[in-house]
């Protein structure tokens, strides 16, 4: 899985300082929460750290995460990761956004939807032994 850190480059309302400006030289916290969703128990998470550069020298970070999986035995297992960023400001943001690669079927009158960025749902994986 990759993370994603974009910082807006644009003013914001009333010609507010951009977010890079703001988040320039700030130290922050990328931190990828794992819960296993079947056990109700949390699962390895990832933490990664680091200062933000001057305003419009890196606007995007990507940060790999490797999610670390057990064999679940018979029974498979359904885990849910969130994403949280902390600023170093008293502000944090929850990444939302994730790309699905699964194709879903036609149900129940709704068409065949392929690939796509999802909004607002969380991250499920399930883990499973052949």
């Amino acid at each position: 899985m990759l993370g994603v850190i974009w910082i807006n480059p644009a003013n914001g309302p009333g010609g507010s300082l951009r977010g890079a400006e703001v988040l320039a030289h700030r130290k922050s916290r990328a931190c990828f929460e794992t819960i296993d969703l079947s056990t109700v128990s949390n699962g390895p998470d990832h933490l990664v750290e680091g200062t933000f550069n001057a305003p419009g020298s890196n606007l995007i970070t990507i940060i790999p995460f490797v999610i670390p999986t057990q064999d679940p035995g018979k029974r498979p297992t359904l885990h849910e990761i969130v994403d949280v960023l902390e600023s170093g400001l008293s502000m944090a943001a929850f990444g939302t956004w994730h790309f699905d690669t699964d194709r879903e079927p036609p149900f129940l009158g709704l068409p065949n939807v392929g690939p796509r960025l999802q909004h607002d749902h969380p991250a499920r994986y399930l883990v499973y032994c052949k």
